[in-house]
């Protein structure tokens, strides 16, 4: 018989018949994962390295296989010597394993058992304190592998064949809680933070030192996933550091004028918008230094040192370790792991530690709870308030066909952030979407996401229409397109960022019964750089018939008058952010599925 199947599945698994079926199975055992392709191709690696070093230990004993080669004379060229020692070594590492402590050394821990300081702290000492946490792309695979196990516990059920669709739809709601529990532990972060710290010790001095800036770094302090590196700036080469910001200023100058100012009326306009636009400190010392750049070095190296030397110097250090550190996002992402990163000066690093070892504890406090209640197979279920979602619709029962060619799907933005199947009609979801603000503001940002002060204001038209089963006669839903709504609260504090208010609009941007999509742009004017960026966002539904739907959840950063210097890290923070209020609606809407009205 036919068995429908997710687009995911469809894509890893074709069922023909049962042959193929046994075939597959028979031969999984034999089958290479990508991991272990890897493995091999490290191992041969690592073969073709020992065989040099075979070499090398030959020719370094002086004999091969025409006899005995002439020792070179140690004292006719030390230096020879010294390569002959450090290959004879290498290869007994290689050949006896050697110590494992010596082949990786931990600079934190190496440090802190012989009592070495590299850094003297002072007040003009600068920490870097970074979290690292688990990716996106993690997260994905983590909720694919466990909704399969719970998929397969769920197939012992008598009833599965009656309630295929809906028993997967609901495994993977399950599996996203597990999921969580699973992103709670700290194991691949901790390792990671190991690795990345003794990184970034070794080679921000390096990078630094590309453009005129000569630095001490240590590892000053690391927990689990979070660490803190110290940095003292020791001097400056004005002309490096002014040629360096000058180019970084015009590669993204000219960006965006590409992009935001077309040659057209309001290009003038728009260009206006970057001259009056509101600078940080750290925008307007990169502006200076650009400036300083076009004057004659006779006139610029004594304006930026007596600036430097002056009433400037801690907000120049802090500005050059801050523009340096968004380097760090795009090296750790090509690892597969995401940081949350904060630059932080020397009077004001006690107690913004003190601040983030509470909430580390915090973590760890929920994330045992999380997993007793696991192993007891307990979840923990948000507070149910009610029937938001309303009763079932009739039409969501019925089969749906393929979308007409005159629709087209909407545009997705640059991050998908999650990708779920629910239990819920299309139409009953689309209701408790859009009629009424009660699931978003109730289940959502207050269950869910612990904001305050929440407020909005109604559809700007249709107000009433909008989501309404069955639609009044008259109205075309056509017509609802472009409508928006407002939202505003004060988000709770989050990892470096404290409580903040956030003013969000939404805008539905496609409305018919293969799928809507609504775009919102969401504000925080409190948060650092917050007149710099918004984020933009998707939630995207399809009908799938049958009792469910699908949901697709997308993010982008938009920088209106070009993107600054740490772009990298208010990227990274608004996946996360988007990220974890998907993943609370979609428990939503899972644990709102079964709740109907009297």
């Amino acid at each position: 018989g036919a068995m429908d199947l997710s687009l995911q599945m469809q894509a890893c698994i074709v069922m023909t018949d049962e042959s193929l079926i046994q075939a597959v199975q028979e031969l999984s055992p034999v089958v290479l994962s990508s991991k272990e392709i890897d493995a091999e191709y490290e191992l041969f690696l690592k073969a073709k390295d020992k065989a040099y070093y075979d070499l090398v230990a030959i020719l370094s004993s002086g004999k091969t296989s025409m006899g005995v080669l002439p020792r070179i004379s140690e004292g006719r060229s030390g230096v020879l010597s010294v390569i002959q020692q450090k290959l004879s070594h290498a290869y007994n590492l290689i050949k006896e394993g050697g110590d494992h402590e010596e082949q990786h050394v931990d600079v934190y821990r190496s440090r802190k058992i012989n009592d070495f300081k590299l850094v003297k702290l002072d007040s003009k000492t600068l920490y870097i304190n970074i979290n690292v946490k688990h990716s996106l792309t993690f997260l994905n695979d983590e909720i694919e592998r466990i909704s399969t196990e719970r998929w397969r516990h769920l197939r012992e059920r008598k009833d599965f064949e009656d309630h295929f669709q809906r028993l997967r739809a609901l495994a993977q709601i399950q599996a996203i809680r597990f999921a969580k529990i699973a992103l709670g532990s700290s194991l691949t972060p901790r390792n990671a933070a190991i690795q990345l710290s003794n990184a970034l010790c070794k080679l921000f001095p390096v990078h630094l030192k590309k453009f005129g800036t000569e630095v001490q770094t240590d590892i000053e302090y690391r927990n689990n996933a979070f660490f803190v590196l110290s940095v003292n700036v020791l001097s400056i080469d004005p002309i490096l550091l002014m040629k360096h910001f000058h180019g970084s200023a015009k590669k993204r100058r000219d960006a965006w004028l590409k992009r935001e100012c077309p040659a057209d009326e309001s290009s003038f306009k728009r260009c206006l918008q970057r001259v009056f636009y509101k600078y940080t400190i750290f925008e307007f010392i990169e502006q200076v230094l650009s400036v300083f750049y076009h004057l004659h070095w006779a006139i610029s190296v004594p304006l930026c040192t007596l600036l430097y030397k002056s009433f400037l110097r801690t907000s120049i250090n802090l500005f050059i370790v801050t523009a340096v550190t968004d380097d760090f996002f795009a090296y750790v992402e090509q690892r597969g792991m995401e940081i949350v990163l904060e630059v932080v000066p020397g009077p004001s690093q006690a107690a913004f530690v003190f601040e983030q070892l509470r909430q580390i504890r915090k973590q760890e406090y929920d994330l045992k709870r999380q997993i007793s209640e696991a192993k007891e197979d307990v979840i923990d279920e948000q507070v149910v308030r009610g029937a938001l979602l309303g009763d079932t619709v009739a039409a969501d029962a019925l089969a749906v066909g393929d979308i007409p060619e005159g629709l087209s799907r909407p545009p997705i933005f640059e991050n998908t952030v999650l990708e779920i199947n629910l239990p819920v009609g299309y139409r009953r979801l689309r209701r408790a979407f859009l009629e009424t603000p009660t699931f978003f503001s109730v289940a959502v940002f207050g269950d869910g996401l612990n904001y305050k002060n929440i407020e909005y204001e109604p559809w700007d038209r249709f107000n009433g229409e909008i989501g309404r089963e069955p639609l009044t006669d008259g109205i075309d839903e056509t017509d609802f397109i472009g409508a928006t709504m407002k939202y505003s609260y004060l988000m709770p504090k989050n990892g470096f960022v404290g409580e903040n208010m956030a003013f969000e609009e939404v805008k539905l941007t496609s409305y018919n019964n293969y799928f809507f999509s609504v775009d919102k742009e969401t504000k925080n004017p409190d948060v650092p750089y917050g007149n710099a960026f918004s984020c933009l966002s998707q939630i995207a539904i399809f009908n799938l018939g049958d009792g469910q739907c699908q949901m697709i959840c997308s993010v982008q950063a938009h920088f209106p008058n070009g993107p600054p210097f740490v772009s990298g890290q208010i990227r990274s923070a608004m996946k996360a952010g988007v990220h974890k209020a998907s993943v609370v609606i979609s428990e939503a809407v899972g644990s709102y599925a079964e709740v109907y009205e009297d």
